[in-house]
């Protein structure tokens, strides 16, 4: 017989908790728990129809005026109080199947584009650089060519030209 899981809202919904009561019991009676229901880090938690009982009990005991000792002392004895008459939304896959979390797919796609777009402009940023490379060894050029005809330059106005000497009688 295939076991049904639940995640946390699910749980929580089907007890009428919050989510974070749902953790909070998870914490504190996680000995009479699945082991789905106390996963690694990172990994969903799922609860099994037996962990959606102990939280029904705790729930039902609490409404009571039962304190944190007798509740124990119930669950631990293998108390079972009537479970919601309302089915709860089941989750089909099994714990040990690694699953992303919808956020976590919406960061890496998002984080891809971003990589993408990094890319992309790396790629911009060297076209750039490998021109202003291009354009530098231009200009240098172009500065060697200038200094060797302003040089000649200087030559021909510190002596006359022949037909400047013939002119005058030179």
């Amino acid at each position: 017989m295939q076991e049904n899981y639940y995640p946390v809202r699910a749980t929580a919904r089907s007890i009428g908790v919050s989510d974070s009561t749902i953790r909070k019991w998870t914490a504190t009676y996680a000995e009479y728990l699945s082991p789905s229901a106390t996963p690694e880090t990172g990994k969903e938690r799922l609860y099994t129809d037996d962990d959606v009982a102990i939280f029904n009990t705790v729930y039902i005991l609490s409404q009571q005026g039962k304190i944190h000792e007798q509740i124990l002392e119930a669950i631990a004895a293998g108390v079972q109080l009537e479970p919601p008459d309302e089915p709860i939304e089941t989750k089909k896959t099994p714990p040990d199947e690694p699953k992303q979390p919808d956020s976590f797919t919406g960061f890496n796609q998002a984080l891809q584009a971003y990589q993408a777009n990094i890319d992309t402009l790396n790629g911009k940023i060297k076209a750039l650089e490998d021109k202003l490379d291009s354009e530098r060894a231009a200009r240098l050029s172009a500065e060697i060519e200038r200094a060797k005809l302003e040089g000649r330059l200087e030559e021909l106005l510190k002596r006359p030209p022949s037909w400047w000497q013939r002119l005058l009688g030179g």
